[in-house]
């Protein structure tokens, strides 16, 4: 029973992480003036287009090396890309 709760748990954890992950690259696209293919082109080295594409919409949770390499984009820290930054719009 505790096995289950902790997986469904650690489940919809990720999906929160997911989401907050994608909108603060939506917000660093809009307030840097980037375009998400920008963002997919500093990241072809590590990963395809279309996982960008997940993870810029949530569907995907982005690796440490992923993150780390957006953050490098954005010139953001990484743990920018964790925080919530409602006020920022």
């Amino acid at each position: 029973m505790y096995q289950i709760r902790y997986r469904r748990y650690r489940k919809e954890r990720a999906i929160q992480v997911a989401h907050t992950i994608s909108r603060n690259i939506k917000l660093a696209l809009l307030a840097d003036g980037k375009s998400q293919k920008a963002l997919a082109d500093a990241l072809a080295p590590y990963t395809s287009r279309t996982r960008v594409s997940n993870i810029a919409t949530g569907k995907k949770v982005a690796d440490a090396i992923e993150l780390y390499v957006i953050a490098e984009f954005f010139r953001r820290p990484v743990t920018w890309f964790y925080e919530d930054h409602l006020d920022f719009i």
